[in-house]
């Protein structure tokens, strides 16, 4: 999962379906120094319906589809039995939600060499998938021990040592899963922070990842649609941290533009709300409200035009350290929100992506509590308990996803 959620690194219903005209902002050169903008572990976004981007230039933005609305799940859900996994499926579809975002691991599917394949709980998961008429976002990531770069043999979060095999690997899950309605890839997970690309995060060598997956993937399924792993929000710019908007001008550098589809980004803010203010610093404040922005890099790199998914965002209601809500500040070792303050997160992410006409989709983490155990933040993401108790926030959705489809 995400290191941020972790370590606090960074962390009505009005559907917009109409042509906006936004003005988006430019930067100078592809490479961003943010050093002025300051660092934090949190910030904020200026208020719902103030998101504005400066610019020399006025682009047409179309929202060429209603905004996708889906759970992202934790890597462990492919291991549970079939009967669970279609019944919290089941579950997911019957509350609205459209779409469900899961993990292929390249570990998991070619553990011991290149020439053979094991897709054995990718095939079960993937059959409940389609079963339950949700469409799914699979994250192709993660290294076999055989393929792994030098500098890092020790971790599948090891980046590989040659791009083309993780391209073969791609290819042969979108041939795969193509038949059953799968058409969407994420390329790997969080690649600007350490936690998950190892030895250090490259904005030049996920470029070069990008370049063999891309084409390999098109090639298996010309209907597929490619977005980037999503990046941390990360305010804290240190070794082994890239800033996301750093991060993305560093791609394009790289020559990264013609190889994705769609931009991928996690938008963590708590123990704050994404409109809490903070020197424009949170995670969802780097969507557009700042200078420069991710969709101001973006648009001066000619993507303006493509979308951006929000493929995690959520907060934890339970954890070992400091909670926060019901006029408890946040400390030094806070990690988790009262259920009432994880319901404002959700409604005010919610609200805001009804006025965001470039985003494709907004996948929350996640639909249920993984553990009662307390050791971790970790184990309580979900809109539910593990016990299946509905939180406050699993109201929000439902709400909001009804109305939404009147």
């Amino acid at each position: 999962m995400t290191v941020h959620k972790q370590t606090l690194l960074a962390r009505d219903t009005v559907r917009l379906a109409l042509v906006t005209v936004l003005a988006v902002g430019g930067i100078a050169g592809s490479a961003v120094t943010l050093a002025s903008l300051g660092h934090g572990s949190k910030s904020g976004i200026i208020g719902l319906g103030r998101i504005t981007e400066p610019s020399t230039t006025t682009q047409v933005l179309k929202k060429s589809a209603e905004t996708r609305y889906g759970i992202a799940l934790p890597e462990s859900f492919s291991h549970m039995p079939a009967d669970q996994i279609s019944a919290q499926l089941q579950q997911i579809k019957q509350t609205g939600f459209t779409d469900v975002r899961f993990t292929i691991s390249w570990y998991a599917v070619q553990p011991a060499n290149a020439k053979n394949y094991n897709w054995k709980q990718y095939d079960t998961l993937l059959s409940a998938v389609s079963q339950s008429g949700l469409h799914g976002l699979a994250i192709l990531n993660y290294t076999p021990a055989w393929a792994r770069a030098t500098a890092c043999p020790a971790t599948a979060y090891c980046m590989p040592a040659q791009p083309g095999q993780f391209a073969t690997f791609a290819a042969a899950a979108a041939h795969r899963y193509a038949p059953q309605g799968l058409h969407h890839y994420e390329i790997w997970n969080e690649e600007n922070i350490r936690s998950f690309w190892q030895p250090s995060p490259s904005a030049v060598a996920y470029a070069g990842l990008l370049k063999a997956a891309y084409p390999a993937i098109k090639s298996a399924d010309p209907d597929a649609t490619v977005i980037t792993g999503g990046m941390s929000g990360v305010s804290v710019a240190s070794a082994g941290y890239i800033e996301p908007r750093t991060y993305l001008a560093s791609l394009y550098q790289a020559g990264a533009k013609n190889y994705f589809d769609v931009l991928g980004y996690h938008a963590y803010t708590f123990p704050d709300a994404p409109n809490d203010s903070d020197g424009g610093k949170n995670a969802w404040s780097k969507l557009a409200s700042v200078q420069p922005s991710l969709r101001s890099i973006m648009a001066d790199n000619g993507d303006a035009d493509k979308q951006l998914w929000i493929t995690e965002v959520g907060a934890p209601t339970n954890g070992p350290g400091s909670t926060v809500g019901d006029g408890v500040r946040r400390t030094a070792n806070s990690d988790h929100v009262v259920a009432s303050l994880q319901a404002s997160i959700a409604e005010q992410a919610l609200q805001d992506s009804t006025q965001l006409p470039w985003l494709g989709a907004l996948f929350w983490y996640t639909y249920q509590d993984a553990s009662t155990a307390q050791n971790t933040n970790e184990n309580f993401f979900g809109l539910q308990t593990k016990t299946g108790i509905a939180k406050p926030a699993l109201n929000v959705f439902t709400q909001f996803l009804r109305n939404r489809s009147d």
